[in-house]
Formats: C-alpha cells, sequence, structure tokens
C-alpha cells in the first residue's frame, strides 16, 4: 500500500499582519538535518527567529483562527523580529505628593 500525500505551498507571512507574539500563533522550525521544533512562547519565538537570520533553518508560522489553522512561510524575518522585539514599559509621570 502506497500513501500519496499533496504537496502544499505555505502562504506568506508578510503577505498578512501575523501577530507574532499572539499565543494562537505557533512558530515551527525546521534545521538542515529536517527536525522540527516550535513554540508559543515569546522568548523561543525570538531565539527561532534569530536561528532562521542565521541560516540555520526555515522558519513557519502556524495561525490558528476559529475555523481553522493555516500555515505560513515567515519569509520576512526584520518583520518577525521587531514584532517579537521587547517592548519597553510605557513611561509614567510620576510626582512625589507635596505635603503640606
Amino acid at each position: 500500500m502506497t500513501t500519496e500525500y499533496e504537496s502544499f505551498s505555505p502562504f506568506k507571512a508578510s503577505e498578512t499582519k501575523m501577530p507574532y507574539r499572539d499565543r494562537s500563533v505557533t512558530l515551527i522550525s525546521v534545521d538542515k538535518q529536517g527536525q522540527l521544533t516550535w513554540t508559543t512562547y515569546l522568548d523561543p519565538k525570538r531565539r527561532a527567529v534569530e536561528s532562521a537570520r542565521s541560516g540555520e533553518s526555515t522558519l513557519y508560522a502556524a495561525w490558528t483562527g476559529q475555523y481553522a489553522t493555516h500555515i505560513f512561510l515567515v519569509d520576512d524575518l526584520d518583520i518577525a523580529s521587531a514584532a517579537l522585539a521587547a517592548k519597553k514599559p510605557p513611561k509614567v509621570a510620576w510626582t512625589p505628593s507635596q505635603t503640606p
């Protein structure tokens, strides 16, 4: 018995407004030996983007929607990296209260 698989061409992440920081997006890294790793957490997502940027792996994103999950090729690593960058906390203007 043989099984045939359909080939697929993933969507390009650069053609969407991918919410990389969101937990509904899983980043999937495929290294040169074909090993898969995946994560939904922020710091490992950052490491996955850097691994892809260095050429060690190819990066995909699985974005789970209400009715389906779609697979995207992360084709613009600059966009992904910027989206996952550490955000600075907002500055709070604070002055000590004046007591009479």
